[in-house]
């Protein structure tokens, strides 16, 4: 797995103001492997029921060498990574 996709979606009534999120990275049987957490320097905001989607690529390439441009610390052997929480200030 080279990155993942999140979708944040707001379903509270106020805007939401996010610095960053927190995910969990699974294996194809549903052991968790690891975590990976982005944090931004200028916060994100969601109005009530918007939904943004965020694309993070891994910081490493399939070979293990590294891949320009990603940040994302998707350990080795994760089918999918899930939401644990978002940040904010």
């Amino acid at each position: 797995m080279l990155g993942y996709q999140l979708p944040l979606t707001n379903g509270s009534p106020d805007t939401a103001q996010v610095t960053g999120f927190g995910v969990a990275c699974y294996d194809s049987t549903g052991s968790e492997l690891g975590s990976d957490t982005q944090q931004w320097d200028k916060p994100q905001y969601l109005t009530p029921d918007q939904s943004l989607t965020w694309t993070e690529y891994a910081s490493t390439d399939v070979n293990g060498g590294t891949f320009p441009g990603g940040s994302a610390s998707v350990p080795p052997g994760a089918a999918t990574c899930q939401l644990v929480t978002w940040m904010r200030p």
